[in-house]
């Protein structure tokens, strides 16, 4: 390409209108529903008790596709209630189980959980399933990554 029409489509680019505000495809921070959240607590033989559990909805009397949220490290906390937040206002009653409070799991470690850990997930989802505030059906469970 000659010069000239690089120099006439460098400035046909810089002059044509901006379309880019059409098509926001950045990070959506919030979805449509605003939410309303609630801790609760499951009865658990393999944690010798309760389990203290945090769901989130959408406001309003609806019910909503479940899902059931396995955290990783480090843990249940003020990073993380956002996003779950951020996954209820898309229209989803979301649950989560502290089973790294109720099995006394130190924030960043073990490497490898307890086998009791996997059966006091089971237990927290066997909860979920009974509660009203999810619709009824299937329920996705959606984990983050329990490395380093």
């Amino acid at each position: 390409m000659r010069p000239t029409a690089w120099l006439a489509l460098a400035l046909a680019l810089l002059l044509a209108p901006a379309r880019a505000a059409e098509f926001d495809y950045g990070p959506q921070p919030f979805g449509p529903h605003r939410t309303t959240e609630r801790w609760g607590a499951y009865e658990s033989p393999a944690a010798d008790g309760k389990v203290r559990y945090f769901l989130v909805r959408p406001e309003g009397a609806g019910r909503y596709p479940g899902v059931y949220y396995v955290y990783g490290r480090p843990g249940l906390d003020h990073r993380l209630l956002p996003e779950l937040r951020r996954l209820a206002s898309y229209g989803f009653t979301v649950y989560v189980a502290h089973f790294q409070e109720a099995l006394l799991i130190p924030i960043l470690l073990p490497a490898n959980d307890r086998p009791e850990t996997l059966q006091v997930q089971i237990e927290g989802f066997e909860d979920f399933l009974k509660l009203e505030e999810r619709a009824p059906g299937k329920v996705c469970v959606f984990s983050t990554v329990r490395g380093g």
